[in-house]
């Protein structure tokens, strides 16, 4: 079997187009694991793809795409729904900065919940004396 680059992966489309426009690249986890990903400030960074045969191309609208904020001491909040691209582009934006532990969230309201909580959490933890 032939050796798969991110120039395999990656082919033009749609689905690239959006991703890199948002700031999202192409990153190999290892293995033979390709996710797209955007680093966010302290240390975190997300992971986004599909469980199917390409997992960097599919439909923006469908929800079939995987997603999940990492950080680099091996913390993370996935959310365990299938959601679309423009859910994952706004839980990107909202991804707290205070992930703590590792988080599994059943569905895009669950997701949105937990980040309301550590924000709250840390917006209250800094206002004590």
């Amino acid at each position: 079997m032939p050796l798969q680059t991110e120039k395999t992966y990656a082919e033009t489309s749609r689905v690239q187009d959006m991703m890199l426009a948002r700031g999202f690249e192409v990153y190999h986890s290892g293995g033979g694991c390709f996710h797209w990903s955007q680093d966010l400030s302290f240390g975190r960074y997300t992971l986004v793809n599909t469980d199917e045969d390409n997992p960097l191309d599919g439909s923006p609208e469908a929800k079939e795409w995987l997603f999940s904020v990492q950080t680099e001491n091996e913390n993370f909040i996935q959310v365990l729904e299938l959601l679309s691209l423009e859910q994952i582009f706004e839980l990107t934006s909202l991804a707290p900065t205070n992930i703590d532990d590792q988080y599994d969230c059943d569905d895009y309201d669950d997701a949105i919940a937990l980040f309301d909580k550590l924000k709250l959490d840390i917006s209250g933890s800094s206002a004590k004396p």
